[in-house]
């Protein structure tokens, strides 16, 4: 990678680099890549006030298929990472 396409995505935010200079990708990612299925309205709700709650970026996509047409969240994967993350229950 050159540095004008690295001075690119950083101006777009898409990568960082931390404290020790450690550079970080930011995956932006839909529910239904992340799931591999269509999440539906609740869960796609859930995960919205989720995000709202952690005052997280989001981006939205366009999206045309045979099943539907409009537009869909995209959120950082880690932010996914840690809506779906398991919890322990006794």
């Amino acid at each position: 990678m050159n540095m004008s396409v690295i001075q690119l995505l950083m101006k777009k935010n898409i990568l960082q680099f931390n404290f020790f200079n450690i550079l970080k990708i930011k995956v932006m990612i839909s529910l239904y890549d992340y799931l591999g299925k269509p999440a539906g309205k609740e869960l796609g709700a859930q995960v919205a006030a989720f995000a709202a709650s952690k005052k997280a970026k989001f981006e939205t996509r366009q999206v045309t298929n045979p099943r539907y047409t409009g537009k869909v969240m995209l959120y950082e994967k880690s932010l996914l990472d840690e809506f779906f993350k398991p919890t322990m229950s006794l």
